[in-house]
Parts: structure tokens; sequence; C-alpha cells
């Protein structure tokens, strides 16, 4: 997450050595791609308790607290939450008044990491991370 951690974002591409005269390569999937790739929230509420009161879903209600709590909400109110949502892109204000759908930003990283034959359009960009800016 580059714009709740940038420090994180640098080690990790830092953290890429390249083969001899290769550039490292790091798949990133984008915020705009889960944004645009959410779920209704019947969806992450059926994975929680108390429709789904098991261990599993438990740790699943724990695990996305963060993104729940950001994105749940109403885009009318002006609580901190709206004021990050807007300043991390979640659209324009066309949807005001309206919650922004469930984003499982990790579960997309993950099944990209796994199938990498399911992405269609990917390319090949220089990324550095401003940590001063």
């Amino acid at each position: 997450n580059f714009h709740a951690d940038p420090e994180a974002a640098h080690i990790v591409f830092e953290a890429f050595t390249p083969q001899a005269g290769e550039a490292p390569r790091v798949t990133i999937v984008p915020w705009e791609l889960c944004v645009a790739q959410g779920v209704p929230w019947t969806f992450f509420d059926s994975m929680c308790p108390p429709e789904n009161d098991t261990p599993k879903g438990k740790f699943f209600k724990d695990v996305n607290r963060g993104m729940e709590k950001m994105l749940r909400v109403k885009r009318y109110d002006a609580t901190p939450e709206i004021n990050l949502g807007r300043d991390i892109n979640l659209g324009d204000d066309n949807n005001l008044g309206q919650e922004i759908n469930f984003c499982p930003c990790d579960a997309y990283a993950a099944a990209v990491h796994e199938r990498p034959g399911m992405v269609k359009k990917a390319r090949d960009l220089h990324v550095e991370i401003e940590l001063n800016g």
C-alpha cells in the first residue's frame, strides 16, 4: 500500500535484486483495478459472522477490518475516512452518498501470483518510491 506506508513499499522494491544486467521485476496489482472490481458488501457479509460464524469467518472479518472501516461509509459524511477515501482515488463525486464496494486487494494480488495467466493486460514500468516529498 503505497499511500498508507511508502517506507514499506520502498523496502519491498529495494529487496528485489536483479540478475546481472536485468532490471528487478515486481508485479503490482493497482488500487484502481481493485476499486473497479470491488464486490458488494453482501458478499463480504456472507463471509463474516454472524452469517459465517466460523474461525475462518472471524479471521476474514479481522484481516479486512481496516478496509471495511475505510470503505463502508457513505461518501457524503465529512469523516476522516471519507477524506482519506477521496485522497486515495475512490472515484469522482458522482457516487457521493453511496458506499464503495468491498475491495479484496490482497486476494487479487494472491490470485495474480498464483495464476499469472489470468492477467489480460500488463506493462513494464520503472518505479521509484518518493520518501521525502
